[in-house]
């Protein structure tokens, strides 16, 4: 669970030099050149004024979509929203696209962008309800499908359990050809048939039927935690992952999924949560070199 308080929205603008020469160190800091402020928390409404957890989808041609949670606290805020917003580099504008609040006593936690690969967008959203001891509970993935035509997203459908299994804490997406992946996190007291875990579903349908492709928890040697990242890489992924013993990883798999080699980076590096940034001149994990995803 991503536990920071987020009171202002930034982008973030960073540069980080490709040109690695032997001498140079394999981690190295990210400048940032500038940041625009999407959200202020007091611009807000009073009940949408803790903004966190962003999502980011790029658009082409200079515009990129943010999907953040807006509510009252970190959580057990029933009603919670999430709001989607455009922005436009070249200007700097910012606009409010939607915002999608919550039905009590259900709450939308963060949401996840996937692109199909028809081009049409949907948008993940962890879901919780506030029980009757006050706490928050997992209660299943909903889905918003962006409508071109409407220009809107249209009303939340829940993914169905998938051979059984509920799942309910979307990660990231990755979509290729006709296949679209994703990292989802289940839990145990979903019954029936609850556990808890990281799996990696697939569908080749646009999103209309997921398949389990392998659970990652086991495939990984039983580790156990969330916030798991991914990339594709060579003929696979490579996974980052944060478990519950505050020990980041990195994991390269095949396309089934099926564990290649990993190895841990806390300790060695000042990493207990990774999560992957996709630039042109290659692939980063929060400023890790290239060098250091070639040692997999």
């Amino acid at each position: 669970m991503r536990t920071r308080p987020i009171l202002a929205l930034a982008l973030l603008v960073a540069q980080v030099s490709v040109a690695a020469a032997a001498a140079e160190p394999s981690v190295r800091t990210a400048t940032r050149e500038r940041s625009v402020t999407l959200a202020a928390a007091a611009s807000q409404p009073p009940e949408y004024r803790y903004v966190a957890f962003p999502a980011l989808l790029d658009l082409g041609g200079g515009e990129i979509w943010v999907a953040y949670k807006a509510g009252r606290s970190h959580a057990t805020d029933a009603g919670a929203a999430i709001e989607v917003v455009r922005h436009r580099l070249a200007s700097g504008e910012t606009q409010l696209i939607q915002r999608l609040p919550a039905p009590p006593p259900k709450l939308y936690q963060m949401g996840e962008f996937a692109r199909y690969s028809d081009g049409s967008i949907g948008l993940h959203v962890d879901v919780q309800t506030v029980g009757w001891d006050s706490r928050y509970y997992r209660s299943g993935e909903e889905v918003f499908r962006w409508d071109a035509a409407r220009r809107s997203f249209a009303n939340p459908v829940a993914l169905p359990p998938v051979n059984g299994l509920l799942y309910s804490y979307p990660y990231d997406f990755i979509t290729e050809g006709t296949a679209t992946w994703q990292l989802v996190m289940s839990f145990g007291y979903h019954q029936p048939g609850g556990r808890w875990g990281v799996d990696a579903l697939r569908y080749d349908d646009r999103g209309a039927t997921w398949k389990f492709a392998r659970s990652l928890t086991q495939e990984f040697g039983g580790i156990t935690g969330n916030e798991f990242g991914f990339v594709r890489h060579g003929d696979g992924f490579i996974i980052a992952s944060r478990a519950y013993d505050r020990i980041a990883r990195l994991h390269r798999t095949d396309l089934e999924f099926r564990l290649r080699q990993q190895v841990e980076l806390t300790g060695k590096y000042p990493f207990v949560f990774l999560r992957f940034l996709k630039i042109p001149a290659g692939h980063y994990v929060d400023g890790l070199t290239p060098e250091l995803m070639d040692c997999l």
